[in-house]
């Protein structure tokens, strides 16, 4: 999995690459069907959200929390968390000397 370059900037999409327009296929139903471009978009962000998630075991709950924060959320932060979640994916996982000695994580 290849991981996205970190968002440096405000992104114009939702998806790497971030720094270009994406033409999404929502994007034909503006102004002719207001309804239903904004179900398409929703169901976009929601889709960019849970690539970088594909494989992992995530309960129905879990997806509907996902899927709220993407439909309620403006382009630069379902860009962000994308490319976060992409990283973690490919991150290796921590040793437990990566935390705080209280124990309280690497922040």
């Amino acid at each position: 999995m290849v991981t996205p370059p970190p968002v440096e900037r405000f992104p114009r999409a939702v998806r790497h690459p971030y720094d270009q327009p994406a033409v999404a296929p929502h994007d034909a139903l503006m102004g002719a069907d207001t309804e239903r471009w904004r179900q398409a978009r929703r169901t976009d962000r929601t889709a960019a959200l849970a690539e970088p998630l594909a494989g992992l075991d995530l309960s129905d709950y879990e997806r509907r929390v996902l899927a709220h924060i993407a439909e309620g959320s403006d382009t630069d932060v379902v860009a962000v968390l994308n490319r976060v979640l992409h990283a973690a994916r490919a991150a290796a996982p921590m040793s437990p000397l990566a935390t705080d000695p209280d124990g309280s994580g690497p922040w």
